[in-house]
């Protein structure tokens, strides 16, 4: 059942790290769209859920410090969208849909992409 967790986290990334260095102006646009629609509450939950899931499944993996490290990261992001202090969600959201270049944009697509991929290939 592990596995199959690290297979779908893996596999989210790949397509979001895709999408980000393909569809750039398209992905930037998603993603205002999706943080002004939706509370900072339920990223903070989904960010911790999904660090969550990582410790879990990290015995899955053949590195298992290395998804354990990216579920720490992960959870770590949420409690900070949780609690978000002095609005830090907001101005983390907003810098990340309007003041950052498209390079910087693909560069993030590119993160997401190799992280996914690795992750993929330390599944047991």
């Amino acid at each position: 059942m592990m596995k199959w967790i690290l297979y779908a986290i893996s596999l989210l990334w790949i397509a979001s790290g895709a999408g980000a260095i393909l569809y750039t102006a398209q992905w930037r646009n998603l993603m205002k769209v999706l943080f002004e629609k939706t509370r900072y509450r339920v990223w903070g939950g989904v960010e911790t859920g999904g660090g969550f899931l990582l410790l879990l499944a990290a015995s899955a993996s053949r590195i298992p410090w290395a998804v354990a490290a990216l579920g720490i990261v992960a959870m770590a992001e949420g409690v900070l969208f949780l609690l978000n202090p002095g609005d830090a969600a907001r101005k983390l959201t907003t810098w990340y849909v309007e003041a950052l270049s498209d390079q910087a944009h693909r560069l993030i697509g590119i993160i997401a992409l190799v992280l996914g991929t690795a992750v993929l290939s330390w599944i047991r």
